[in-house]
């Protein structure tokens, strides 16, 4: 059985905003976007949800959201303690996979 690849598209913003306009103007060249929130710069952790969760309802394709610490790859410094309480208080609710380190999930 042979699948078919498929093209994924990292969104890295620096503001709701633009994560919002970037998924708006991809022009249909992924099937599938990820949405990439250690690039933004952080506020309050509600509102960002709560505007990630209408950014993500306007896209058409399958989304991943991540939130990754620069040692793992991420542009911010982010402790365990920072994005448990991402993950668990504010994570999007909208129908995106999420995409959680090991290090979380394994985190009693």
């Amino acid at each position: 059985m042979e699948s078919t690849p498929l093209i994924c598209v990292s969104i890295c913003e620096r503001s709701i905003d633009a994560i919002e306009q970037a998924i708006i103007n991809e022009g249909g060249l992924a099937d599938v976007l990820e949405i990439r929130l250690d690039c933004a710069e952080q506020t309050d952790i509600q509102e960002t949800s709560r505007a990630l969760d209408n950014a993500l309802r306007k896209s058409p394709r399958l989304t991943i959201v991540t939130y990754r610490p620069a040692q793992q790859g991420g542009k911010q410094e982010l402790d365990l303690d920072e994005r448990l309480k991402f993950w668990l208080s504010a994570r999007p609710a909208s129908d995106s996979l999420l995409d959680i380190e090991f290090d979380l999930a394994s985190n009693p």
